[in-house]
């Protein structure tokens, strides 16, 4: 038989007596009594309230706030010493626990309870109560710093998951940012190649009216001697030598002859087949092939008047063959082509020279006799006078630089190096007269493709300027003749800024460029040496560029504005131009 609840302690009646029962002390027995009287939900509602969330913590530490968790042990004696501490709350489950049901009406509101009273507690001596209580406060202490401490590690995810939602929030901002940014960008090139298609087109459809309608020029020089061969393409442009040049590169040296010969049959004079085929048969070790192959290509230079050009080939053949049978003949040959006045030839055929006495001393012995038999008013211009020092010549300086090397050095921006020579001239210039007249003429010589070069070695620079080398090598006044991109451009921009007075001038190419600029070999020999930088594949370009210019604290030299990554105009930039002529020339 189930049995009642023990009496709840009421006081007197009156406020007297309200006032005396809530000094009463209230023993831990008669609080769980109170827990087990008062409804379950009534309690957990009570928990609830603000004022009681700390109670509801401590209390269910490690337990779940619901029925189960109320009915635990544990829970109820953690209740049971808070209503001993917190008279508000002790109040409010006594209220609770009078306003509940008597056991025997338990069925007719849903809830099935037995209340047991607990057994009375055996009385202790003064020592051992006052043990007991300390136990028990610390126990509470310790319950209460370890709710305390949940409550701070709950806090402080929150903050930190909240901080990471901040922070994702930022980055979606900034990616939307960006991709935004790149569909700008797309569009851009989008409309860029669309015009790029249209140019080509009209291109196509002029040169197809122009095979039609114009008959075959003749050579711009006739020589004087019987003429060699006609070259029907020596400057046109033309696929298959993108594909040779790709095939050579892999090492695919049949295909590639198959091609070059080819060609050849179509067109005996085709210089760039003549090329081609030559460089092949050097590969496989067939001089005799090769030194054939020189010879026409030298044949088909000097027929539309490019001594330059033919230097270099018969540079090319004396080495292959240093004494061909036909040496004399083709030297004496490439020396009826080659004019005073012709500044341009002069200064390649010095710069072959050079090469072969670098390669090849008893061949440059031999070519510099025929010159001195044939054209001896030429061979002043192309020998170095006696006690002269040429490119490859030490310089009286430290560090046995060479001519040549210093001006490589200038092009790849080596500025410790160029700075170090500087001073180095200025003081032989002071010490030896002779001996800097001596290396300046060197160095002019080396020089000859570019004087540029000798600026920074002259006077102190005015600092560095970086270059968007994809903008310049797309610039140009007339795009139907040249739909591809250019290397010239960019060579012409940095020789008008050395003469502005900057330096290191540093040249920076989209990755793509190597494979559609006009003359790939010439730009990997530039890359070899490091006088242009491609920036990597998929990195955008344009933002490599500010960066760089921000480092450095540089000019940009483009045409483009860069509103994308710039749009402040945080960067100076230097806008140009490029004449007819192919020179550049810097607007600001």
């Amino acid at each position: 038989m189930e049995e009642a609840p023990p009496a709840l302690p009421t006081g007197g009646a009156g406020p007297e007596g309200e006032e005396q029962a809530a000094r009463e002390p209230i023993s831990l027995e008669t609080a769980l009594s109170w827990l087990a009287a008062a409804r379950p939900a009534a309690v957990l509602a009570l928990l609830r309230e603000p004022d009681f969330a700390l109670i509801s913590m401590t209390a269910f530490a490690g337990f779940r706030v619901n029925a189960t968790g109320y009915a635990n042990p544990i829970v109820r004696r953690r209740l049971a010493q808070e209503i001993l501490q917190n008279d508000t709350f002790a109040d409010r489950v006594r209220t609770l626990a009078e306003q509940a049901p008597p056991a025997s009406n338990a069925a007719e509101i849903g809830e099935t309870r037995r209340v047991s009273p607990a057994p009375p507690a055996p009385p202790v001596g003064g020592a051992e109560r006052e043990r007991a209580l300390r136990a028990e406060r610390d126990q509470r202490r310790r319950e209460r710093d370890e709710a305390r401490d949940a409550l701070r590690r709950s806090e402080e995810a929150r903050v930190a998951v909240e901080s990471e939602w901040h922070r994702a929030e930022d980055e979606r901002d900034a990616q939307a940012r960006l991709a935004q940014q790149q569909a700008q960008r797309v569009a851009r090139l989008e409309r860029q190649v669309a015009r790029m298609g249209a140019e080509q087109a009209a291109l196509l459809k002029a040169l197809r009216q122009d095979k039609v309608s114009t008959p075959p020029r003749a050579a711009s020089r006739a020589p004087a001697s019987p003429a060699p061969p006609e070259s029907g393409a020596v400057g046109a442009d033309a696929p298959w030598r993108e594909a040779a040049r790709h095939l050579l590169h892999k090492g695919r040296l049949d295909t590639a002859l198959a091609l070059a010969l080819d060609v050849l049959r179509a067109d005996p004079g085709e210089s760039a087949a003549l090329d081609m085929a030559a460089q092949v048969y050097e590969r496989r070790g067939e001089r005799g092939e090769a030194a054939g192959m020189a010879r026409r290509l030298l044949a088909a230079h000097l027929a539309h008047g490019s001594a330059a050009d033919a230097a270099d080939v018969l540079i090319r053949l004396l080495l292959l063959l240093p004494t061909p049978p036909d040496a004399a003949k083709d030297a004496r040959q490439w020396l009826t082509y080659l004019r005073a006045d012709d500044g341009a030839a002069l200064a390649a055929g010095r710069a072959a020279l050079d090469r072969l006495r670098g390669m090849s001393p008893e061949a440059h012995e031999w070519l510099a006799s025929e010159i001195a038999a044939a054209a001896p008013a030429l061979a002043e211009e192309l020998m170095p006078a006696p006690g002269a020092l040429g490119p490859d010549d030490p310089l009286p300086l430290p560090g046995a630089w060479t001519a040549r090397r210093l001006c490589e050095a200038v092009n790849a921006g080596e500025e410790q190096a160029v700075a170090a020579a500087r001073e180095a001239l200025r003081s032989l210039q002071q010490a030896e007269p002779d001996a800097y007249e001596r290396a300046w003429a060197a160095l002019t010589r080396a020089a000859e493709a570019d004087d540029s070069a000798l600026v920074p070695l002259r006077r102190a620079p005015r600092g560095p300027a970086v270059v968007d080398g994809s903008n310049a090598a797309w610039f140009d006044q007339n795009s139907f003749a040249h739909p591809r991109p250019r290397l010239r451009p960019l060579l012409e921009l940095r020789r008008a800024l050395r003469r502005r007075g900057y330096f290191p001038v540093l040249l920076y190419a989209d990755a793509p460029l190597p494979y559609t600029v006009d003359d790939p070999a010439a730009l990997r020999a530039l890359l070899g040496r490091g006088e242009i930088t491609l920036v990597d594949s998929g990195v955008d370009a344009d933002e490599v560029l500010l960066r760089e210019a921000k480092r450095q604290g540089a000019p940009l030299v483009t045409n483009d504005y860069m509103t994308d990554w710039d749009p402040g105009n945080e960067v100076e930039k230097i806008q140009y131009t490029i004449s007819l002529t192919g020179e550049a020339h810097l607007l600001s």
